[in-house]
C-alpha cells in the first residue's frame, strides 16, 4: 500500500545518496510513489556534492546514507551545516539513513542538527513521516565553527 503524503512531494527536490545501488533504487522509488518528481540519486557524498553545488539545481532535502566512503553521511552533513558547499543553504533538510544506530554516531548527526535518523530497512510510511517532519522543522542554526567542532564517527562494517 501506497503512504499518501501530507506534504506534496512534486513541489521539492530531493537527493538520494546511498552507495548501494539496491538501497539508493528503493529509497528513490519509495519517494517518488509518494509524489516526487524530482530525485536526484547519488552513489557517493562527492556526486552529491556535484549536485547541490549545480547552480541549476536547487535541492530541498537530501536523504542520505551514512556509511559510505571515502566521505560519509556525516561528513557531508558537516559540510553543508558549516557552510562548505557554497550556494547550498546551511539549513538545508537531512535525513541520515543507516544501517547502524551507534551512540556516537547518533550524537554527532543530533549535534549537526539531522532532520531525521532513519534505521534501514525503512517502510515507505516512516519515510514519509521523516520527511514531513523535517520540512516543519524549524531551527536556529549556530555558528559553522560549532558544526567544525563535533566529531564524525565510521560505523564499523558489519
Amino acid at each position: 500500500m501506497v503512504a499518501v503524503p501530507k506534504l506534496d512531494f512534486s513541489a521539492h527536490t530531493f537527493v538520494i545518496v546511498d552507495d548501494e545501488s539496491a538501497i539508493l533504487n528503493l529509497i528513490a522509488a519509495l519517494v517518488t510513489s509518494a509524489g516526487a518528481k524530482k530525485v536526484h540519486k547519488c552513489k557517493s557524498a562527492q556526486e552529491a556534492q556535484n549536485v547541490l553545488t549545480d547552480p541549476n539545481v536547487k535541492v530541498d532535502c537530501i536523504i542520505s546514507d551514512h556509511q559510505m566512503e571515502p566521505v560519509t553521511g556525516l561528513e557531508l552533513l558537516q559540510k553543508i551545516r558549516v557552510g562548505t558547499n557554497l550556494g547550498v543553504s546551511r539549513n538545508l533538510r537531512f535525513l541520515m539513513l543507516t544501517g547502524f544506530g551507534e551512540e556516537e554516531v547518533v550524537k554527532s548527526a543530533l549535534a549537526l542538527d539531522v532532520d531525521g535518523y532513519i534505521i534501514k530497512p525503512v517502510s515507505q510510511g516512516a519515510l514519509i513521516a521523516s520527511i514531513e517532519k523535517a520540512f516543519v522543522r524549524k531551527r536556529m542554526l549556530k555558528g559553522a565553527s560549532d558544526y567544525a567542532a563535533v566529531p564524525v564517527f565510521s560505523s564499523p562494517e558489519p
